[in-house]
């Protein structure tokens, strides 16, 4: 048949979708949309008009239709990559123009039934070819950001990622430089006689004497790695440890790691034995003072006099008690303040494969000396710190009037990412020079109070996809870098201003993790995790790599969930994606043969992490593979298509989150509800309904205040019926809010969403 020139065409298009035209004109359009972009497109607008005013529908599409569409779009995917793949341009993940029409949007929910049934499964598969080749033709290579002269703004365009780093985080340090130590520093403390307690019986390495209890109880298993030796850290430095929750802050050694569990902090050496033979462990307790006692008070209500007074007039009085039991002797230090009681407990067991008793506790004592020196009580007034725009901004616990701008970089730059340093000190900023870059290309540390122009550049020129903090002098990114690729890599931050050594490559991420984001850490450091690869029906995952980049492994798949119905739509294990998760404990246990975990994560439609940015909320590992929440729970209609976007986890074991409908009333986003529940044996129990804005309101970066109270979160409204509800594009308007679940009341720390 002789090519037709596309003036031609446009002319029996209107007869093509008003059923008139002849079979011959129809294969006459059939063939030239399947190659021109131009009339593809003016095809699928006629369609959506015809769609629009249909007043009955007609056949179905042919059930084998959509497999059909979505394989031809990704064998023209897969050969466009091949061809582009040496090229410069822009990465694939910028999502393609979405046509409206008539002011309603073209959803693809359950409103536009109609507007399928009405097109042909030729029809149909036009404009699928229409957005993949306008797709191609705007982002072309997956390898590089530079943004076409003649690229016109998409009518939807959001950051094509199913996570992104919260754009708010809380914390009890003010950002006016007040210094760690205010509230007063105790004196260090001497070894205590060991025979203030039952004396120790010899020391035996047939008797096993257990830590703390296992992590997550019952429903954790087992991760299997191929190095079960802990990683251990390199140099002597002190981790600085700021607890936002209780709002103290102490040092710890390195080669040791925290981890928090109710009221209690953690902190155990690293060993070959974990935590079933740590030869010591030291914890922190926080407990309410109703009495407001002191240390000579306590002293006469807890111990009857027993205890010793250590300190003068000039320091914070210690109050020290010694007991034993039959497995373990304990050396309790105790500081007051008004409002808590603050202990620190050193634990020895009696007996242990690591080593002689008498050796262990000389050590332990060494140890916990110097941690009582480096404890310092502080005032609980904090700060929010969050996204306006392309800066960074704080506000005080007291509201709007004491609200700065932080860090608004150099020049025009915008900040896409920060993260808050474990001391609260310092901030990491990822930031590029263009807001609608989809990737940071800098890094640099800022210290909080500090002028931005002293902010110190740790990496730069490459695509900065994600960043958290390792420890207080190690920063971790995943990154794309010269000829490096992309992959992890580790940046050693250097102690007094000194030069900042280029960022080492941990572990290289290959295709299979393109898009690669969701950086997090483990509660004992030993693992680093990740969500790969990220796209368009890409199966998302969450995998995991040791600190030294060995044992790169995949922790959670995808398929691994139960199938389920969402948007009259079956989901099946295959065409699911992880879209976030969140650490709820973790830890190695070389004895046990692994690493034992609980996660919380979201799992839902992976067709478009743009779109279907949320789905059900699962825990890892669960029995039976169920979700953890059950949706009938939520109290709100049509509950099964609620989709669980944010969610937040506080130490205590308390979950937070939001759900949204996609789709409803016209809109991409419908918000649906805010909810607390209590995550007990990976199930979500005691679901409470919480006010959520009304009328056309947007919620995002959902997380609990430091001492879990509270919620914070930045209100919003969508600025058309076209914006995500579920997240912040740096434009429109809003307040940061504080919500108080018990009471519900509300508190605006920053700004006004106009009604």
């Amino acid at each position: 048949m002789q090519r037709i020139s596309c003036d031609d065409v446009k002319l029996i298009i209107s007869k093509y979708v008003d059923g008139e035209a002849t079979h011959q004109e129809r294969d006459v359009v059939d063939s030239h949309v399947a190659g021109c972009t131009e009339c593809a497109c003016k095809l699928t607008e006629y369609m959506e008009l015809a769609a629009i005013f249909a007043e009955a529908p007609v056949h179905a599409p042919q059930p084998e239709l959509r497999a059909g569409v979505f394989r031809g779009i990704g064998e023209i995917k897969e050969e466009a990559r091949r061809k582009e793949s040496l090229a410069a341009g822009r990465p694939w993940y910028k999502l393609p123009t979405v046509v409206r029409g008539s002011g309603k949007g073209a959803a693809l929910g359950r409103e536009h039934r109609r507007w399928w049934s009405a097109a042909s499964p030729l029809a149909a598969l036009s404009l699928a070819l229409c957005a993949l080749f306008a797709y191609i033709y705007m982002n072309g290579a997956p390898t590089r950001t530079v943004r076409p002269e003649n690229e016109q703004p998409a009518t939807i365009s959001y950051p094509p990622v199913s996570t992104i780093p919260a754009t708010v985080v809380y914390s009890s340090l003010r950002t006016g430089g007040s210094a760690i130590g205010q509230g007063g520093v105790p004196p260090a403390l001497g070894t205590v006689n060991v025979k203030q307690a039952s004396p120790p019986p010899a020391a035996s390495a047939s008797v096993v004497v257990p830590g703390a209890s296992t992590v997550g109880g019952s429903g954790s298993i087992m991760l299997r790695l191929q190095q079960l030796a802990p990683v251990l850290e390199t140099g002597t430095a002190w981790h600085r440890l700021h607890d936002s929750q209780f709002d103290y802050s102490i040092s710890y050694p390195s080669n040791w790691w925290t981890q928090v569990r109710g009221n209690s902090r953690f902190f155990y050496p690293w060993g070959q034995g974990g935590t079933m033979h740590a030869p010591y462990w030291v914890d922190m307790r926080v407990a309410a003072n109703p009495q407001h006692l002191d240390a000579a008070g306590a002293n006469q209500a807890m111990f009857r006099g027993e205890g010793k007074l250590e300190g003068d007039s000039d320091h914070a009085l210690w109050l020290r008690h010694a007991s034993g039991t039959d497995a373990a002797i304990s050396d309790e230090l105790y500081a007051f303040d008004q409002d808590f009681i603050y202990t620190l407990r050193l634990t020895v067991p009696k007996s242990s494969p690591t080593g002689d008793f008498s050796i262990r506790w000389n050590e332990a004592q060494a140890v916990l000396s110097k941690m009582s020196l480096k404890l310092a009580l502080k005032d609980p007034a904090g700060s929010a710190l969050f996204l306006n725009g392309g800066d960074l901004w704080a506000v005080d616990s007291g509201g709007q009037t004491d609200a700065q701008v932080v860090w608004r970089g150099y020049g025009t730059q915008w900040v896409k990412q920060f993260v808050l340093s474990p001391d609260g000190v310092h901030a990491a900023v990822a930031a590029t020079d263009k807001s609608d870059d989809p990737w940071a290309k800098d890094v640099y540390l800022s210290k909080l109070g500090s002028s931005p122009s002293e902010a110190q550049l740790l990496m730069s020129g490459g695509e900065v996809h994600d960043i958290a903090w390792y420890g207080d002098r190690e920063l971790l990114a995943i990154a794309a870098l010269g000829t490096q690729g992309l992959g992890i890599y580790r940046i050693e931050l250097p102690s007094g201003g000194g030069t900042v050594s280029s960022p080492q490559l941990l572990v290289a991420l290959g295709g299979n993790m393109a898009g690669a984001r969701g950086l997090s850490v483990s509660p004992d450091r030993q693992l680093v995790t990740f969500l790969a690869p990220l796209g368009e029906s890409m199966g998302t995952d969450i995998y995991a790599v040791r600190p030294d980049g060995s044992d790169l492994l995949k922790v959670v798949s995808h398929t691994e969930s139960v199938a389920y119905s969402m948007n009259d739509r079956l989901i099946t294990p295959e065409t699911q994606a992880i879209k976030s998760y969140a650490w709820v404990d973790g830890k190695l246990e070389p004895e046990a043969g692994g690493y034992l975990f609980n996660l919380l994560y979201v799992g839902g439609n992976g067709d478009s992490p743009t779109f279907y940015r949320g789905g059900y909320l699962y825990s890892a590992p669960a029995a039976g593979k169920q979700p953890a929440l059950d949706p009938a729970l939520l109290g709100v209609s049509d509950a099964d298509q609620v989709q669980i976007v944010h969610t937040a986890y506080s130490p205590s074991g308390k979950v937070a989150f939001s759900g949204f409908y996609i789709y409803k009333g016209f809109k991409v986003e419908t918000l649906a509800g805010l909810w607390t529940a209590d995550l007990s044996g990976g199930k979500l129990v005691n679901v409470k309904a919480l006010p959520v804005p009304k009328g056309s309101s947007g919620l995002s970066d959902l997380q609990w205040s430091p001492n879990g109270n509270s919620l914070i979160y930045r209100e919003f409204v969508p600025s058309d019926d076209a914006s995500l509800a579920s997240r912040y594009d740096g434009h429109t308007p809003f307040s940061i809010v504080e919500l108080d679940p018990t009471s519900g009341e509300k508190t605006v720390l920053f700004g006004n969403v106009s009604r």
